[in-house]
């Protein structure tokens, strides 16, 4: 763990921060047990970077609902957990890439993760557009 020095964040990385881009080569190591994220513009930045797809996809699932108001079927459930599971996924990337390291390498993961996230959330907005 590494406390970056323009965000004040402590992550888990050793060259660079994941949140500002600031390197973090120089730095020393901190004693803490996990990663502390402080609300500033640099995680609001980092959030909107990573779930902007997932969030056009529920607010396009939302419109459609409101304007044509669809019968309940089992293809709306379907558009509506995609793009859940997407904006899910989104959220918690960094999370999911740490806990699956054991199976995964830490190159692997987030373009695992990516290729879902942006696969189920065109699958929402195709059921959705379908409906």
């Amino acid at each position: 763990m590494k406390k970056c020095p323009t965000c004040q964040m402590i992550v888990d990385a050793d060259n660079e921060c994941p949140f500002c881009a600031t390197t973090l080569t120089y730095e020393p190591k901190c004693e803490a047990e996990s990663e502390r994220l402080v609300w500033n513009k640099y995680l609001l930045i980092y959030i909107v970077k990573n779930t902007w797809f997932s969030l056009i996809c529920c607010i396009v699932g939302l419109l459609k609902l409101l304007i044509a108001r669809p019968q309940i079927s089992v293809l709306l459930f379907s558009a509506g957990t995609c793009a859940i599971i997407s904006l899910i996924a989104s959220i918690f990337q960094r999370n999911f890439c740490k806990t699956m390291t054991w199976k995964y390498s830490e190159e692997y993961m987030p373009f695992k993760i990516g290729i879902w996230k942006y696969l189920l959330g065109g699958i929402s907005i195709i059921l959705f557009i379908f409906l």
